[in-house]
């Protein structure tokens, strides 16, 4: 076997001073560190404490370690909602969202102390002299950074309340408001906004709230942006509109002035592409998505991985804690794109996972000593258990792996296949996609007995139907009663299809219907997977990355992604002026309201890695979509 390309596990503070200097995780640590924390350490320097509350210490967590808040003198950590005994010896540094504003008034509203009475002057002169004890509140000081919206409402109730305005020394909009999911993804976690858009509600407050935050991602970024929108989608018009009302008070009210390069915003809504949260991409991430919540929190708990006690140290005495799957693991991110045929058989799947171990003898060794050489993971339960005492993150990632194979794959011999239920799901998904693209013919053979087969769950028969609804454009009302029938989703699908419909699908059900061309965008089938196996389960690619490459050709078409026009200063111009004509290619940011999936990630990683040294390819989303959940969302439940 070839000598494999070693990767040593680091750690968060190793990992942390090697991050992409581009991305949008070390610009943001920038802007915690230097922009907020470090430069008010550099005008109030000593011991302080941080109080958080919940959003913004979810917020933080994605992004800055202990040892870089040490370093800003920030020792302590509180939540602001909790019991915090008084410090009045310290200043108290605010990171909260505007909601918390009167949890601060609270800290300064009641003295700590309560000046003993004095002794009644026997004279005059001992009445002139005797002085009342200065009051002492919880914190010496305070400052006060607001993740988003430093409004005249919050300045109001901070200013009205005498002893803090007279211990405020810093107020302001740090207008940090979303999440770093990985180094060049974000996202809001906007959990609301589809359910309120399928359900008829008012969405003028989500789109309002949306501009900002998009908004506090360019303000982390230093990028002069060119926006541009997707002429054939009403959502993204509308947020359009939204942004260019709002840009000009908000460049005022931040004094912003970008001082980096021009940089193409790309603004599309969900229904650009419904193909992509509808289908599997069976890479690692999607997978590991799918059976554990990694969309609310990284989190996960080793009691929710499938029990395998050829992981675990057995002279170990300590309780198993849980671990993140964060953008400071040097595992997950080197294989979270990566297609699952290539993690599992034959020497690229050895190389996949060889590449953590560091004693490159024992890999051979065991390897060579294994009569099985074709099923890795006999290898890799060997090599946690050899691991597992020196190296407990390695230990926790194979024992995940494990349980992802465990789920979806089979032993088949010496070797380990696909089974079957998701492979036919999955190659049909293909050809379906495919044949929306006019790429290929279809074959529905195995389409009527997916939509009973009982290994697959109700929302894989209705991602099924829907997939070919939307490839064909409609169907006839027979047809679609037969399957509704066959798959058992009679009561649901009609109120599932509808929400679709929301989006611009523009889905024709008749007596009866003839397949013709959509009339939104289309994924193209992928060319650069040359992999048989990789192949046959994943053939298309999202539109984000025609999207992209063509961005990167200059040939993304005005006419479809027209440039916004915006007014400042009372005369109406075109952002970007001269743009078109540019030779330099800019770096590219992808907003997508409704939200971004794994495989649309796993994508545009796989990109960046191609060509490391190109310009910078950024994917915000409103919220991270997986299959399950965007079914979920269409059924309205």
């Amino acid at each position: 076997m070839a000598a494999q390309q070693q990767l040593v596990i680091k750690t968060p503070e190793e990992v942390s001073r090697e991050l992409d200097p581009n991305s949008l995780l070390a610009k943001c640590r920038t802007r915690y560190l230097t922009t907020i924390f470090g430069s008010l350490n550099q005008r109030y320097p000593g011991p302080k404490i941080l109080i958080v509350d919940k959003s913004s210490m979810a917020l933080i967590s994605d992004v800055v370690l202990t040892h870089d808040l040490a370093a800003c003198d920030l020792g302590l950590l509180y939540d602001i909602t909790a019991h915090r005994n008084p410090l009045p010896n310290l200043h108290a540094v605010y990171f909260v969202s505007p909601e918390s504003v009167p949890l601060i008034v609270k800290d300064f509203t009641e003295a700590i102390n309560e000046p003993s009475p004095a002794p009644a002057p026997k004279t005059p002169a001992e009445a002139e002299s005797v002085q009342e004890a200065p009051k002492v509140y919880k914190y010496k000081a305070a400052h006060i950074f607001l993740t988003t919206g430093l409004s005249n409402k919050e300045i109001t109730t901070i200013t009205t309340c005498a002893p803090l305005k007279g211990r405020l020394l810093t107020l302001s909009d740090a207008s940090i408001d979303y999440f770093i999911y990985e180094s060049f993804v974000g996202t809001f976690k906007n959990t609301s906004f589809l359910p309120d858009l399928f359900s008829n509600k008012e969405i003028t407050p989500h789109l309002t709230r949306f501009v900002f935050q998009l908004l506090s991602v360019l303000v982390t970024l230093d990028y002069e942006p060119v926006f541009r929108y997707r002429k054939n989608g009403d959502l993204s018009q509308r947020f359009a509109t939204h942004l260019a009302q709002i840009l000009p008070g908000f460049r005022e009210r931040l004094h912003w002035k970008p001082q980096g390069a021009r940089a193409t915003v790309v603004i599309l809504d969900r229904g650009a592409d419904l193909i992509t949260p509808l289908m599997h991409h069976f890479s690692y991430t999607q997978l590991v998505n799918e059976l554990f919540d990694l969309v609310t929190t990284k989190e996960i708990q080793l009691k929710d991985i499938d029990a395998d006690t050829s992981t675990q140290d057995p002279e170990s005495s300590e309780k198993p804690i849980p671990f993140i799957l964060n953008e400071y693991d040097t595992v997950w991110t080197r294989i979270r794109s990566t297609p699952m045929p290539l993690l599992i058989g034959g020497p690229t799947g050895f190389n996949a996972m060889a590449l953590s171990w560091q004693n490159q003898e024992d890999w051979e060794r065991i390897r060579n000593k294994d009569p099985r050489k074709k099923e890795p993971i006999a290898i890799y339960r060997t090599l946690a258990n050899q691991y597992a005492r020196g190296n407990r993150l390695l230990s926790r990632h194979l024992k995940l792996f494990n349980t992802i194979i465990k789920h979806y794959f089979e032993k088949t011999g010496k070797s380990l296949l696909l089974k079957e239920a998701y492979k036919q799901l999955i190659t049909l998904e293909n050809d379906l996609a495919c044949a929306m693209c006019g790429k290929m013919s279809l074959d529905q053979s195995s389409f009527g007995f997916l939509l009973g087969a009982s290994e697959l769950n109700k929302n894989d028969r209705i991602r099924l139907i829907l997939i070919y609804l939307l490839s064909m454009s409609g169907i006839a009302q027979d047809k679609l009663d037969e399957w509704k029938d066959t798959s058992g989703t009679q009561a649901i699908f009609d109120t599932t299809l509808n929400s679709l419909q929301t989006l611009g699908a523009g889905i024709e059900i008749k007596s009866s219907h003839r397949p013709k061309s959509s009339t939104w965008d289309r994924p193209r089938i992928a060319d650069r997977i040359k992999d048989e196996d990789v192949y046959d389960v994943m053939r298309y690619q999202p539109l984000v990355v025609d999207i992209i490459q063509d961005s990167f050709k200059r040939r993304l078409r005005e006419s479809d992604y027209p440039v916004l026009e915006i007014e400042e200063q009372g005369r109406s111009t075109k952002l970007g002026r001269g743009y078109s004509q540019s030779s330099s290619v800019s770096p590219i940011i992808i907003f997508v309201l409704g939200g971004v999936t794994p495989a649309e990630m796993a994508e545009v990683e796989e990109i960046r890695k191609q060509d490391p040294s190109a310009v910078p390819v950024y994917l915000i989303g409103t919220e991270i979509l997986t299959p399950e959940i965007f079914t979920n969302y269409l059924k309205r439940q």
